[in-house]
């Protein structure tokens, strides 16, 4: 069966980061206390690594009420969460990540930092979990919500995450289900959406998934275009848009992307939002 989808506006630019500017606060004001609320006694269960297989540009609420929370306490940011597409990970892909500006090289920031990753980490990562914050990088040193008898550990990426805080989220965190938000502790572990296609994107989220995924996928139909997604410009691109019938400038965009999902989803083919192999294959024939 197709997967289906309803409507909705994707609220990012072509670029592909949402930005939100506020005020730091000044170098000799008291660093705020993190946030505090009445929660319940339960914690929210453990979560695995749940790696990135969708390519999805809709704003996640988990996400984006983390950092409106963060904003708001601290008066500082901008952070942003989408970008397109490619091989590398981060979770910023399907928008299960944040970027909060910080550097190390800003006392007051650096101390703002400081205290909110002890503050996520502490204590085994009881409050990472109610927000359903799967792993945190910053200053060079990586925090894992599934690893946490490890601590904080040195991160030997390309990136050394001293001028932001990067937090990855969990489906059930991104789609804002943990106790933080609800008063109740999860205890249905959210596994997000399955791959159908070998080397493809997986369709986008739909529903809440805990089964396994099916082992076996199918090959993807070839085509002589490549795939693109949400953020990108190319020629390319606007031959998909002249097919379906949006202003053929080559820029992926909230159109493009709201025709593509249409497309696929009237076409009984995986709803990925991208112009995958398959979407290609049955827009073009070729």
């Amino acid at each position: 069966m197709p997967v289906r989808t309803s409507s909705f506006t994707v609220g990012f630019t072509a670029l592909a980061l949402a930005l939100t500017v506020a005020v730091a606060p000044t170098a000799s004001a008291a660093i705020p206390a993190p946030p505090s609320k009445a929660l319940p006694t339960a914690l929210d269960v453990q979560t695995p690594y749940e790696a990135q297989v969708s390519c999805d540009p809709r704003p996640k609420p988990g996400v984006v009420a983390f950092g409106a929370l963060m904003t708001a306490r601290y008066k500082i940011g901008y952070k942003g969460t989408y970008r397109p597409c490619d091989s590398s990970t981060s979770e910023h892909y399907d928008s299960r990540a944040l970027d909060w500006m910080l550097s190390v090289n800003n006392p007051t920031q650096k101390a703002i930092a400081d205290s909110v990753v002890a503050w996520l980490s502490a204590r085994g990562g009881v409050m990472a979990r109610r927000f359903g914050i799967s792993y945190i990088i910053w200053n060079h040193k990586v925090w894992k919500e599934y690893r946490p008898e490890k601590g904080w550990t040195a991160y030997t990426g390309s990136v050394p995450h001293t001028d932001h805080v990067h937090l990855s989220f969990s489906w059930d965190g991104a789609m804002k289900r943990t106790s933080w938000w609800t008063g109740r502790a999860n205890t249905a572990v959210d596994l997000g959406p399955c791959l159908v296609y070998a080397g493809q994107f997986a369709p986008l989220r739909t529903a809440v998934r805990t089964g396994p995924c099916p082992t076996r996928l199918g090959t993807a139909p070839s085509s002589i275009y490549r795939v693109a997604v949400y953020g990108q410009r190319t020629s390319q691109i606007a031959v998909a848009q002249r097919r379906l019938g949006v202003t053929a400038d080559g820029a992926f965009g909230p159109a493009t992307f709201t025709k593509v999902t249409a497309y696929q989803s009237r076409a009984g083919i995986p709803v990925t939002g991208a112009l995958d192999k398959a979407t290609w294959k049955r827009l073009t024939g070729r």
